[in-house]
């Protein structure tokens, strides 16, 4: 099998997310919502949908945990519904939306003002003094005037391992049956600026990529071929 080398440089950027669902409340799309944009503003995308399991949404709480993003930023939360100004501290989950008792959600509006950036703000989701970190929901926003479109981050069409980096080298797995023609692979870090591009025709499904200056921190990878796009993280 062959396999095709790439040499690229990089700009760090720190942090690192992780999710899963509990027994109680169960995230049906997962915890963490991860996005890139080119979009001024975004709402409707950010949802993060819950169930209740046992239990009436109204019954549960929900705090802050932590919040990080530009100040040039206007954001507004709303907990199944009910919206806030900001990122407020903590409060409980109304039903304003007549939606079945054990549903809920909790939505951002984000409205970028032009001001490219990564934003993270965490949530607890929890009932009284019963919680877990499981339930934990991640806003992963990265605003990229660039861009067109928007995005949804990490899918399972590819692996790149090991992941996080491991003496500077990456490979990239894209599991995929078909001929790949036309790759295009592009680096950028969290504020959304391209690091390194190219334009490749491999012939085989794996590439490997050598990293020789690669600063602590995660990028994201974006791979465009076969009229299709995907895009995940890695770390060092």
């Amino acid at each position: 099998m062959k396999i095709t080398f790439i040499k690229i440089s990089l700009i760090a950027c720190v942090a690192q997310l992780s999710y899963q669902a509990n027994a109680q409340v169960i995230f049906t799309s997962g915890t963490e919502k991860k996005l890139i944009t080119g979009l001024p503003n975004i709402y409707e995308e950010t949802a993060i949908p819950f169930i209740y399991r046992g239990g009436k949404v109204i019954d549960l709480k929900w705090k802050r945990l932590s919040d990080s993003f530009p100040t040039e930023w206007f954001v507004m939360a709303c907990m199944n519904g009910t919206c806030l100004n900001g990122v407020p501290e903590n409060g409980v989950f109304e039903n304003i939306l007549n939606n079945p008792d054990s549903i809920g959600f909790l939505r951002y509006h984000f409205d970028f003002n032009g001001k490219a950036g990564q934003g993270i703000i965490k949530y607890l989701v929890f009932k009284d003094f019963i919680f877990s970190k499981s339930d934990t929901a991640i806003f992963n926003i990265t605003y990229d005037p660039t861009l067109s479109s928007i995005n949804t981050l990490l899918s399972n069409s590819y692996s790149i391992f090991p992941n996080p980096v491991i003496d500077n080298k990456i490979s990239i797995n894209l599991e995929e049956s078909e001929l790949i023609s036309d790759l295009k692979i592009t680096v950028y870090n969290c504020l959304g600026q391209t690091v390194v591009e190219y334009m490749l025709n491999p012939k085989s499904n794996i590439i490997e990529i050598e990293l020789p200056i690669f600063s602590k921190g995660f990028y994201f990878v974006k791979m465009q071929f076969n009229g299709r796009q995907y895009i995940s993280k890695i770390i060092k």
